[in-house]
């Protein structure tokens, strides 16, 4: 049974699915929640005891009272949730910014992490990329009503295989009232996160790592993941078919067993 819960400080939000076998820890991306795990979640009940975390700015988590933030001040919501859950010892999987920061967690906590999954993710933002900059200066949008924010709703990048049904299914849960209207869960000023380079913490990761890919992604190249597996050692890649930037929602199944799969590798070593 799905339950709701928060950390003691009131601050993060944390959905717990239970389950049997090892904890397992899930981390949405930027703009997302733990709604982003929801085909995957009941998937991995038969394998691990299941949680997934809001980071801080996202979904029913608090927002920063400065409104800055940071991937340590993320990967230490990380922390946070591990010791709130009483776990010795986990599983730690993240997408997008949500493994970027579980990255970063993986580096200074490996010896709490069973082993770390980590899906399609940017090492670095290049020059080229806009997605931040154009994202950073826009201010906090307000609607009048929810199906004004339906209409709106779409995933950063666009490209994903998610049906319409499911993509406002995906919408709802991302909303709620605010001012005088509604607005989006997550805070726009996280938006303007510093996102530093990955290339630096990957020789401190201890705990055995997989780097996934979707093999459309727009985001983490090829040569990115490549690049990430020579420089995490006891590391190994793995590339999802037909799945976009938004691996956990475009193939969910495959997502499950490609943690299941890891695990198993874990449990021979």
């Amino acid at each position: 049974m799905l339950k709701s819960l928060r950390t003691q400080k009131s601050r993060l939000h944390i959905a717990h699915w239970g389950g049997q076998g090892r904890p397992v820890l899930l981390v949405h991306g930027l703009a997302g929640s733990v709604s982003w795990w929801d085909k995957v979640s009941p998937r991995l009940k038969s394998h691990f005891e299941v949680a997934a975390l809001d980071l801080l700015g996202h979904g029913d988590s608090a927002w920063s009272e400065d409104g800055n933030y940071t991937t340590e001040l993320l990967s230490s919501n990380i922390e946070e949730a591990r010791k709130f859950l009483n776990w010795d010892k986990f599983l730690l999987v993240g997408h997008s910014l949500g493994a970027r920061v579980s990255v970063e967690y993986a580096a200074n906590y490996s010896s709490v992490l069973e082993g770390l999954v980590a899906i399609d993710f940017m090492p670095d933002v290049k020059e080229s990329s806009p997605r931040f900059s154009k994202l950073a200066g826009l201010r906090q949008p307000v609607f009048s009503n929810e199906e004004a924010m339906l209409g709106r709703f779409h995933l950063q990048p666009r490209e994903t295989t998610l049906s319409e049904k499911d993509m406002r299914e995906l919408a709802k849960n991302l909303i709620k009232p605010w001012k005088t209207g509604f607005t989006w869960k997550c805070d726009w000023r996280a938006f303007l996160i510093r996102y530093d380079s990955v290339w630096p913490l990957l020789s401190q990761i201890q705990a055995p790592s997989l780097m996934v890919r979707g093999q459309l992604s727009p985001i983490m190249e090829e040569d990115d993941i490549r690049k990430v597996c020579r420089q995490t050692r006891g590391s190994e890649s793995l590339e999802i078919p037909n799945a976009y930037h938004h691996v956990p929602l475009d193939a969910p199944q495959a997502t499950v067993e490609a943690i299941v799969c890891f695990t198993r590798k874990l449990a021979a070593l």
